[in-house]
């Protein structure tokens, strides 16, 4: 379908490569693009007839276009992540976008339009090897080059969740990988070098850290119970105990997390996914 095209627009070029994730793929993409602009698409997806034309009227120097989408989750849900008429500014009005956003337009590289010259002079790519998070992360240093978002509240791009997806099968690597403290470093370094201060770091912390220890659920059939509790003990040791101080009353989580009680975490979670795994034998009898 794809030479097809080619043969009909020579605008069309189509380029072909063993598999080796999203990331190379995109990256090959970037190598070769010689537009002004740059926009993806994933193949799941679909988008209005009018999605890059709205996008590319919104688009000038410094200024990043952002439409809103929609998500058909894997079990029909639908969920819209929308976006306001407005011009934002990366020094001020960033912490009121993400806040609401960073899950969704933000978390890939759909939905936008990318200025290619500041991709190829600042050399941005995606980082291979990360199958969870690596558009986010590519995102948050690109954003460090702009100086404004503009809003379309118009929801030009729906979202197809595939049950097998590659965004799916991640989630039960988060455990076993280090992608959430890139991804923290990625967003707290966009906040740090655009010099805002905002409670939503913290919260963006809070979110990522809980996350990580949830993981230890999804990896009961690859690690043994002293690895398990070995790769607990370390995320939470390691934790920032400043941000974590905040939160420590919120629920008992956090409390053990602050004061590093990392046996009695480890013995709570365990005897929940026993209980999960024991209420799934009942159901399914």
């Amino acid at each position: 379908m794809c030479y097809s095209y080619t043969e009909k627009d020579p605008r069309f070029r189509v380029y072909s490569q063993p598999n080796r994730g999203v990331s190379v793929a995109r990256n090959k993409g970037l190598q070769n693009a010689r537009g002004k602009y740059i926009a993806f698409i994933d193949s799941d997806d679909w988008v209005e007839p009018d999605y890059l034309r709205l996008l590319f009227e919104s688009a000038g120097k410094g200024i990043t276009p952002l439409c809103s989408m929609d998500i058909q989750g894997i079990f029909g849900c639908k969920m819209k992540c929308s976006v306001q008429d407005h011009v934002y500014r990366m020094d001020g009005d960033v912490p009121e976008l993400l806040s609401g956003n960073l899950f969704g337009v933000f978390a890939g590289p759909v939905c936008k339009l990318y200025d290619r010259s500041i991709i190829e002079t600042y050399c941005l790519r995606f980082q291979s090897g990360v199958s969870w998070g690596e558009d986010l992360i590519f995102n948050c240093t690109y954003l460090q080059y702009i100086d404004h978002i503009k809003g379309l509240p118009f929801h030009l791009y729906h979202v197809i969740r595939q049950k097998e997806s590659l965004s799916v099968n991640a989630k039960f690597d988060f455990f076993l990988t280090d992608v959430n403290q890139k991804l923290w470093q990625s967003v707290s370094g966009l906040f740090s070098n655009r010099g805002i201060d905002s409670p939503f770091l913290n919260d963006y912390y809070i979110s990522l850290f809980y996350r990580q220890m949830a993981g230890v659920r999804y990896v009961h059939d690859r690690l043994s119970w002293m690895e398990r509790y070995e790769r607990m003990n370390y995320l939470i040791q390691s934790a920032n105990r400043k941000i974590l101080k905040k939160y420590r009353f919120k629920n008992i989580h956090f409390l053990m997390s602050y004061y590093r009680l990392p046996v009695l975490f480890f013995a709570l979670y365990e005897v929940y996914f026993f209980y999960l795994l024991l209420r799934r034998k009942i159901t399914n009898k």
